[in-house]
């Protein structure tokens, strides 16, 4: 199988600095305008601050099928939110109508034929992976965090990396 889709797989993540891993939020608004053009599907999320604990408990009634959000929403939803310990978003167009979204495109492992175009996921509140198919997006967080360039082969063995 080859890469018809780049996908750009960057990690940020807290080190020996100290310097604080960002929140959720400023995340989200560091990758750009490009973000507006997205609905958010939000799975496994555990976080902590005001209205986390709202957010949480919605996103687990969800499910499997996940919790949508809309990229003001989400705004919304994760402004207080201080630490992110587990999550998994995914951003498609909002041209896409949700309700023609499979079940196999609705997780972040699917992202190379899923037709969601970012993910993000937290990992154990000390860790943020960003995959994106737009290199725009993942340069807007270049210029403003230490990020690590990350082996699309080490979270999708199947992909041929692209030169």
């Amino acid at each position: 199988m080859t890469n018809q889709n780049p996908i750009t797989i960057v990690s940020i993540a807290t080190d020996q600095s100290g310097q604080p891993l960002p929140d959720l939020n400023s995340i989200v608004s560091t990758l750009g305008s490009g973000v507006n053009q997205f609905n958010w599907l939000l799975h496994r999320l555990d976080a902590l601050g005001p209205n986390a604990e709202s957010l949480c408990g919605r996103v687990e009634l969800a499910g499997d099928d996940g919790l949508w959000l809309s990229t003001e929403q989400l705004f919304e939803e994760t402004a207080g939110i201080t630490q992110t310990i587990e999550g998994e978003l995914l951003g498609f167009p909002n041209s896409i109508d949700r309700s023609s979204i499979g079940y196999d495109e609705r997780f972040w492992l699917r992202l190379p034929t899923s037709r969601a175009q970012l993910a993000i996921v937290a990992i154990d509140g000390m860790e943020f992976d960003i995959l994106s198919k737009d290199n725009r997006l993942i340069s807007n967080l270049r210029n403003k965090w230490h990020v690590t360039d990350q082996s699309i082969t080490d979270y999708f063995p199947a992909l041929t990396p692209v030169s």
